[in-house]
């Protein structure tokens, strides 16, 4: 096994032992973690004491950025901490913003590409920074930590079927397709954007701030899929890589055979990559600040937490107000994505939040 491959499950295992505990601390029959059901773990990674050895590892694994959580888990052996605190601390060191009562995490990020078209949601600044629409410095693999921590199961990722029996070359001729693309299902996130200017503050689902081409409207809304991408070489017999770390792409709007992304969209069109943009018409300016939202349930409002740690994204001259009245106020035509889960696209603070 190589050593990237090895740290990284460290990383993985850690956090789950970690979470393991902070629910088992809570448990008011006093029951021992090791009680039930447990997840596979190395042999070498099963501690005596999982509250004090789990956050040092995901420390170690994760690199200086969370050396200054060591101290907090540490002390849980003498002094009982608040469930989770100690999880939340060790990510929060790494710019993950993890709430483990609310089942949501938020990162910070950056408005990238307005204009061209996206096949990519989210990237690193390794990755393809030419067709994203949002950029994060948060490491990919701490990020797939942080997600598998909130319980999320992998799903599955898109698939290219050919049809059975083929069609014809006169079928073809007419448009018919030699091979079915499946759409990616199972378990996932819904993703939220966040971000303030001047007083006021903006809260998104993710998908009113991308326009689907083809239909005229935003995309709709959905689940997106975990994947949480994949260890592979670059060539036969090499050392093996976590590949959204290698790559840089963390969510992708148009599917990927690979599999290398840690969530993928999950709607038919999304098996066209020439049709999404981004909605221009609500985003704050290309290198403007949010606070891009992964959560395993619908969020009416944003934790206050997180919007008061928001900086400003003003990108309007906030004395005119002609100019702010056209940032805030798209057509209507581009604001109404249906979802598959019920909430409505206009007049909730699932389209948008101010105070």
């Amino acid at each position: 096994m190589g050593n990237s491959k090895f740290r990284l499950q460290i990383r993985w295992n850690a956090a789950a032992f970690l979470l393991g505990a902070c629910l088992a601390s809570c448990n008011a029959s006093g029951a021992s973690a090791d009680g039930g059901t447990e997840p596979e773990f190395h042999a070498e990674l099963r501690p005596d004491s999982p509250s004090v050895v789990a956050a040092p590892l995901l420390a170690s694994a994760a690199g200086p950025a969370a050396e200054s959580a060591q101290s907090t888990a540490g002390g849980a052996a003498e002094e009982q901490s608040e469930p989770g605190s100690e999880l939340e601390a060790v990510f929060r060191s790494a710019g993950i913003e993890l709430d483990l009562t609310l089942q949501a995490l938020s990162i910070p990020a950056e408005v990238l590409i307005k204009e061209d078209l996206i096949e990519y949601l989210l990237v690193a600044p390794q990755g393809s920074a030419h067709e994203s629409l949002f950029t994060t410095t948060v490491q990919p693999s701490l990020l797939n930590t942080a997600l598998l921590s909130l319980g999320v199961e992998r799903g599955k990722n898109a698939r290219w079927v050919e049809r059975v029996p083929a069609p014809t070359p006169e079928e073809r001729r007419n448009g018919a397709r030699a091979v079915d693309v499946l759409a990616p299902e199972g378990d996932g996130f819904l993703l939220y954007a966040l971000w303030r200017e001047g007083e006021e503050i903006y809260f998104f689902r993710i998908e009113d701030l991308i326009d689907n081409l083809r239909r005229n409207r935003v995309m709709r809304r959905h689940r997106w899929v975990y994947l949480g991408s994949r260890f592979a070489s670059d060539r036969p017999g090499g050392e093996e890589y976590f590949q959204a770390d290698r790559e840089g792409n963390l969510i992708c709007v148009t599917f990927f055979g690979e599999g290398n992304v840690l969530c993928t969209a999950a709607l038919e069109d999304c098996r066209d990559q020439s049709i999404w943009i981004a909605n221009r018409w609500l985003l704050p300016a290309t290198g403007k600040s949010v606070r891009f939202i992964f959560a395993r349930e619908r969020l009416d409002c944003a934790p206050p937490k997180w919007i008061e740690a928001l900086p400003d994204s003003a990108s309007y001259d906030s004395g005119s107000e002609s100019e702010a009245g056209d940032a805030q106020s798209p057509p209507a035509d581009e604001t109404g994505g249906e979802e598959s889960d019920g909430s409505q696209a206009n007049g909730g603070s699932d389209s948008g939040q101010s105070r």
